[in-house]
């Protein structure tokens, strides 16, 4: 029964015309039975189900003028971070080292690396060991000015984008920009966004993969500027504000391969249809040696306009502004959306924000908010509230750890975690104007990019004023913070 419908599925996208999707009875069907099946009370089980935790992502972006720019973890706790000349790993064998630096060759460009934009990492499980792997963006002293390539440890650079390669499904452009966040999953799936030209789309989501078998380098494309932006009544794909991505392996003992299921969660902004934006889900499904064996029609989870649950029958949805994707091994959910959006109360016109959770168990979603404007926030010694939210990332251990600007007349920032799970638990880690252990003098003055992994480490770059010290990463584990790197 399982074999005859991976063929189905596989007939589904090899059919498929230009972008269209598949049929709705086919998605969900293929839906419950890869993704849910066995967990809903259906007759087929799908023995031998592994969980892959994902490389956390790397956060939004410091200010301008930051030497440290970005941070990364991954699953084994090695840290990457880009520092000025180069980036920077914690973790390894021998403390801090530099893997990449400015003035190296950058591959297929003709030229060297100018600067460092953009880092994710991850350590993956080979036939040969340990690879520790990088995506990263970088400008470019060459014959193009920028790049997106891929660090391993094993295989040394190459280029995965740049700027005049073909990007698929746009009708024969070309890349021409990237920007957005990099991420990157356990076994090497890199994501990424990049501005088109010469095709019938301007801009896309796009993601690389590394085929198992035969170890060749492939771009496909997630969604692009143009695509029929599903059940919005006609309308289309405008742009893209944010993505996200998490990744499971099905073991399936009838076949000689592990079928991975990558999953995608993104907000598109959206013209000519009924909605202005879209808040989708989009899992793409694998085997060795493969193209993508098949797409499953894109979700969507929330929009404008639609109710929030759990915060009051006359709020709706306003906008959304950023998202992230987890999948906790607990056998029960198989993804959890975390989002960051704007919701506005009909009766009085307020506008307000949060963060909210959409949890899928099985094939079915239920929504509920985590964290809202006004709340107020666990800091010791006064009444502060939440007033806006800045960045944040979320484990598969069901914790998300974010920062938020606080009002009440004490420290304007902070960071905090809340739980994913029933129980609904905000704590604080650490605030500006609080001490930095071990730097005298040294407090914490901006808090930068973060990042989680699935053992509850975080990482996060600060600016730091009144020592000598003006910025730093640190590693933080139940709200004890170790720093691992600093700036003079």
């Amino acid at each position: 029964m399982v074999e005859s419908i991976l063929k189905r599925c596989v007939l589904a996208r090899h059919h498929q015309i230009g972008r269209k999707r598949g049929s709705r009875a086919l998605v969900i069907f293929c839906s419950a039975l890869l993704l849910g099946v066995g967990l809903c009370g259906a007759r087929v089980t799908l023995p031998g189900l592994q969980f892959w935790s994902r490389a956390a992502p790397s956060g939004n972006p410091p200010a301008e003028n930051a030497v440290i720019r970005q941070v990364s973890i991954d699953k084994k706790g090695v840290i990457t971070y880009i520092k000025g000349d180069g980036i920077y790993v914690y973790g390894r064998v021998g403390g801090v080292q530099r893997l990449v630096k400015v003035g190296d060759e950058a591959p297929r460009t003709g030229g060297r690396f100018a600067q460092f934009l953009d880092v994710a990492s991850t350590t993956v499980d080979t036939e040969l060991g340990e690879d520790l792997r990088l995506a990263l963006r970088a400008r470019i002293d060459g014959r193009v000015s920028e790049g997106l390539f891929l660090f391993s440890e094993n295989q040394g650079i190459s280029a995965v984008a740049l700027p005049g390669d073909i990007a698929p499904n746009t009708g024969g452009g070309a890349f021409s920009q990237f920007s957005g966040q990099l991420l990157i999953s356990p076994r090497g799936t890199i994501v990424f966004k990049a501005a088109v030209v010469g095709g019938q789309a301007s801009e896309g989501i796009f993601f690389a993969f590394r085929q198992l078998l035969s170890n060749e380098e492939r771009i496909d494309s997630l969604a692009v500027q143009g695509d029929p932006a599903p059940e919005t009544g006609g309308g289309a794909y405008a742009g893209f504000v944010d993505y996200a991505l998490t990744q499971r392996l099905l073991a399936i003992p009838i076949f000689p391969f592990v079928v991975t299921v990558d999953v995608f969660a993104y907000i598109a902004n959206v013209e000519g249809g009924r909605v202005s934006q879209g808040l989708y889900l989009s899992p793409f499904i694998f085997v060795p040696g493969s193209p993508p064996l098949f797409e499953l029609a894109p979700q969507l989870l929330a929009f404008p306009g639609g109710k929030v649950p759990g915060v009051g029958r006359d709020t709706t949805y306003t906008e959304f502004k950023s998202v992230v994707l987890t999948s906790p091994s607990d056998l029960l959910t198989i993804n959890e959306v975390v989002f960051h959006a704007a919701v506005t109360k009909s009766s009085t016109g307020e506008v307000l924000e949060g963060i909210f959770q959409t949890a899928f168990l099985g094939p079915f979603p239920t929504s509920s908010p985590r964290v809202l404007q006004g709340q107020q926030a666990p800091v010791p010694g006064g009444r502060y509230h939440f007033v806006s939210f800045e960045r944040m990332a979320a484990n598969n251990s069901e914790q998300l750890t974010f920062v938020a600007r606080l009002v009440g007349g004490g420290p304007s920032e902070g960071l905090f975690q809340v739980t994913l799970g029933p129980l609904q638990v905000v704590s604080a880690t650490l605030v500006t104007g609080q001490a930095v252990p071990g730097v005298d003098g040294s407090v914490y003055a901006d808090l930068g990019p973060i990042a989680i992994n699935d053992d509850g480490f975080v990482v996060l770059q600060a600016a730091l004023s009144g020592g000598d010290k003006t910025e730093a990463v640190f590693r933080i584990l139940a709200k004890q913070a170790r720093m691992i790197d600093s700036v003079p």
